[in-house]
């Protein structure tokens, strides 16, 4: 998942920090997530797609659709 989210970040053109800002978030969390010591936590997960209404949960979770 954490490629998925590095896409989103990536066509979103956002910095980790700016992801973690505009996702409410702490920035500490963005960074275990991205550097592969967390994974997504529900909350996370739920944001991601409260806040960016287009992504399709299934990709982001499981990594198929579009």
């Amino acid at each position: 998942m954490k490629d998925r989210i590095r896409l989103i970040m990536e066509s979103e053109r956002l910095t980790p920090s700016a992801f973690a800002d505009r996702l409410q978030l702490g920035r500490a969390v963005v960074s275990h997530i991205l550097n592969g010591r967390n994974n997504p936590s529900l909350d996370v997960v739920t944001r991601i797609l409260s806040k960016m209404n287009y992504i399709n949960p299934d990709w982001l979770i499981t990594g198929t659709g579009n």
